[in-house]
């Protein structure tokens, strides 16, 4: 399972950003996840707050992982954080 705490962050088409989501985690049985993480948010990114092992997998059993709204239950962007590596002498200005 990917490692995503202050990386991402994830935007609810319909909640907005910064809500709880849960991830699910299939494998060759797509219809029920053999786990299920959930996620809040702290300063905007994205954090584990727990995870639910259904059945013991590793990481290569993952064929599928959706992110979804806890709130909703829509499907997620999950949006990765870009470092700010742009100073006041590279920046273009258009007019």
């Amino acid at each position: 399972m990917q490692e995503i705490d202050g990386k991402y962050y994830m935007v609810c088409p319909l909640c907005g950003p910064y809500n709880l989501c849960y991830e699910e985690y299939y494998d060759s049985d797509l219809v029920n996840p053999f786990a299920i993480r959930f996620i809040s948010h702290q300063n905007m990114s994205a954090k584990i707050s727990d995870l639910i092992t259904v059945s013991d997998k590793d990481d290569c059993a993952i064929k599928l992982q959706v992110v979804k709204c806890y709130h909703c239950h829509s499907i997620v962007n999950v949006k990765q954080h870009i470092p700010e590596k742009i100073n006041s002498e590279e920046t273009i200005c258009h007019s």
